[in-house]
């Protein structure tokens, strides 16, 4: 089975509840910003991620003009694969000292 990070955001949902849904979820991307900034900072990645950015964008361009097709597979051409586990991680963390400290109910 798959998907072991949508799994994982499941029971996060069960154990804080619908109503600290959208927080954790909130705290989630923001910690998945953090994440991809950071690893960005290695200029290899960097590199390799523009180069991506750059063939999927013009692919999108050939797509709806009369250009080449350019051809991009993502399980090939992949630049650095993100753990986004650790995100949610930070997130739930986050929700949860939180709540420990009173800030949220």
């Amino acid at each position: 089975m798959g998907a072991g990070d949508v799994k994982l955001m499941t029971m996060l949902g069960a154990i804080f509840g619908l109503q600290l849904l959208s927080l954790l979820v909130l705290l989630v991307f923001l910690a998945g910003a953090i994440l991809v900034v950071v690893r960005l900072l290695d200029s290899d990645r960097r590199r390799a991620s523009l180069a991506n950015l750059r063939v999927i964008l013009f692919g999108v361009r050939s797509a709806f003009g009369s250009g080449p097709r350019v051809r991009f597979d993502p399980r090939i051409d992949t630049a650095d694969r993100l753990p986004f586990g650790l995100a949610i991680a930070a997130g739930a963390t986050a929700l949860a000292l939180m709540q420990l400290s009173g800030a949220i109910a």
